[in-house]
């Protein structure tokens, strides 16, 4: 009898915690990623000797900085495969959006009604003598985000006016506009920037005060959804307390990065108050950074500033609450008066301005652009968004939860390399994690 009961108990405390971490999805990917990294840890340890490889600074480096535009475009894949949908026309859209930036950047307003075909661009150039002038740092980020935007815009629209699946909606534009960019630059050639780079000029006190105010803001943003885990936490008990835990750990993480970033970028330019700071436009969007040491970019920056805010609105806002009932129960979204169509196509949206922005980082670091940038993004994105707790269909996942699933990703490409596995094995082991991920996911889903 005292076995019985013990066994009822046991499965009762397993039950509460299975239900329990079906409403933090990042708890897998949390497991994923500290398995992986562990198990990367042991195997060049065994392999280079102590410390190992893969904690080395130029592998964290490699790691961190390679993973950002791939990063960044997962928030919007999450944002929409939550909603219910997919977008696998994200790599061209990025590449697209980058061309747009470079275009606009390099020969400005002439080079880009150039564009317009059957040279009807031309004469309009020479007709109304539009300047061939590079526009300004910002208006050619403005003319990459209106591109993405504009892209995802298309996708949307075109899903619900003829009601077809995402998935063919986009793989039919994932080619029509890799397309149009190979029309513009055919294969074989590739868009530089050409002109003189431009160079931004800033007083130091400028710099610190807009890093201060933009550290206050995150941190207050976090601070309410850091406050209602804690209580979420306490309202839990045994293997229940994993899942508010793990995303108690992953807020207080966030704000401390907020607190460590922003100490180091006032403590770098403290010294240079009473001079003005020259720093080119690329370098600011996408360049080394100098306070840290190693191949640190400020993609890593943007990257971390977008899932910041993403999270806070996907777990804290009326707008998150829409996205994970138009993906869980549309018909039950719709009868709470919720516009399952209008929040399928914002998504879209903010997947393909996202992906411009991923293109503005890529841009940036190599200034070329080539017709088949960002070809093969959609699904290693898809994939680390799968690996990251995110449910194919929907209704279920985390912006942190792929965060981890692309450092996952790319922590696999490094340490595979590093312990000898020849780089062809990548997309064979993120596969078969991926298809574990799914199955793990799939149960945990069907507790709550």
């Amino acid at each position: 009898m005292t076995h019985y009961r013990r066994s009822r108990r046991f499965l009762a405390y397993w039950e509460h915690g299975r239900e329990s971490w079906s409403r933090f999805p990042e708890s897998g990917a949390v497991f994923g990623f500290v398995s992986v990294l562990l198990f990367f840890i042991v195997a060049t340890w065994i392999n280079t000797g102590w410390p190992p490889q893969i904690i080395d600074g130029r592998s964290i480096a490699s790691i961190v900085t390679n993973a950002a535009s791939q990063g960044i475009i997962a928030i919007g894949v999450t944002m929409l495969m939550i909603s219910g949908e997919f977008d696998l026309s994200v790599g061209s859209t990025l590449g697209l959006s980058a061309l747009m930036f470079l275009i606009a950047a390099s020969t400005g307003p002439a080079g880009l009604v150039e564009l317009i075909p059957f040279g009807i661009g031309e004469r309009l150039v020479e007709n109304l003598d539009i300047s061939r002038g590079g526009m300004s740092g910002l208006a050619a980020i403005a003319v990459a985000l209106v591109t993405g935007g504009l892209l995802g815009l298309f996708n949307g629209l075109l899903l619900v006016w003829t009601r077809i699946p995402s998935f063919i909606v986009t793989l039919g534009t994932l080619y029509l506009y890799r397309s149009i960019m190979l029309n513009i630059i055919p294969g074989g050639t590739i868009a530089r920037y050409t002109r003189e780079e431009m160079v931004w000029s800033f007083d130091p006190w400028v710099v610190i005060g807009l890093t201060a105010v933009v550290a206050v803001l995150l941190l207050v943003l976090l601070w309410p959804a850091l406050r209602r885990t804690y209580v979420q936490l306490g309202q839990n008990s045994g293997l229940g307390t994993f899942g508010p835990s793990v995303r108690l750990v992953t807020y207080g993480a966030m704000m401390l990065a907020v607190i460590v970033v922003a100490a180091l970028l006032i403590n770098g330019y403290r010294d240079n108050i009473g001079e003005p700071i020259k720093a080119p436009f690329f370098d600011i969007i996408n360049g080394q950074l100098a306070f840290v040491e190693e191949n640190f970019r400020a993609s890593i920056i943007w990257w971390g500033v977008l899932a910041i805010i993403f999270t806070i609105v996907l777990n804290n806002t009326s707008y998150g609450n829409a996205v994970f009932a138009a993906g869980g129960n549309p018909e039950a979204a719709r009868a709470q008066g919720i516009n399952v169509r209008r929040v399928k196509v914002m998504n879209f949206v903010l997947s393909g301005m996202l992906a411009a922005v991923a293109g503005i980082t890529e841009a940036a670091r190599f200034k070329v652009v080539e017709p088949l940038r960002g070809t093969g993004y959609e699904l290693d994105v898809i994939a680390a968004t799968v690996i990251g707790g995110t449910l194919l269909t929907g209704g279920y996942g985390s912006i942190i939860g792929s965060v981890l699933g692309i450092l996952i990703a790319f922590m696999l490409k490094t340490g595979l390399v590093l312990i000898g596995v020849e780089a062809d094995w990548f997309r064979g082991v993120l596969g078969v994690i991926m298809i574990v991920a799914v199955v793990i996911n799939t149960n945990i889903r069907r507790q709550r």
